[in-house]
Formats: C-alpha cells, sequence, structure tokens
C-alpha cells in the first residue's frame, strides 16, 4: 500500500500495465474531508469502493431481457421472473 500526502492542486499520476495514465488530484480539504478530482479517458471506469461490482441501475436487465427498476436492480431479476410466473412472452 502506498500513501501519499497531498496539498489542494497536487497531482498524482497512475499509469497502468497498458500504458493508460490517470491523473488524481486532491480538489478541495474541507470539514474533515477530502474531495478527489480524476481525469481519464471516457472509457477508464471509477467506481467507489461500496458501489463497486454491483449493477448499474440505469442500464441493469433482467436474464429474460426486461429493464430492471427499483429494488429488482438489487435483486438481480425482473417482478415476472421473480414470481416465477411467465410474463410479456418473455419464458
Amino acid at each position: 500500500m502506498l500513501i501519499l500526502s497531498r496539498q489542494p492542486r497536487q497531482r498524482i499520476m497512475i499509469e497502468t500495465s497498458d500504458g493508460l495514465i490517470v491523473v488524481e488530484f486532491v480538489e478541495q480539504i474541507r470539514s474533515g474531508k477530502i474531495r478527489l478530482g480524476f481525469e481519464a479517458p471516457a472509457d477508464v471506469k471509477i467506481f467507489r469502493e461500496e458501489v463497486y461490482g454491483k449493477p448499474d441501475p440505469r442500464t441493469a436487465r433482467c436474464s429474460c431481457g426486461t429493464q430492471l427498476v427499483g429494488a429488482f436492480v438489487a435483486l438481480g431479476e425482473c417482478e415476472g421472473c421473480a414470481v416465477g410466473g411467465q410474463h410479456g412472452g418473455h419464458h
């Protein structure tokens, strides 16, 4: 583990094994919180730890192809599949 100290606007350069460079910088320090900024190509995904690996509610779909909404995103299947019945001609 590497721990670095930075002042506002000082940058950290992160180079990946494929040569991609991501720039991270301290945006602001206020009330015990640090705001970080990242500059990276659009195809680089940056996640907070608590959401990493969870379904994206904007694009989550059931195995039958139905767009998932609300609590069904976490469940991973649509209402029709969750109750075991057929719906919308998908099954």
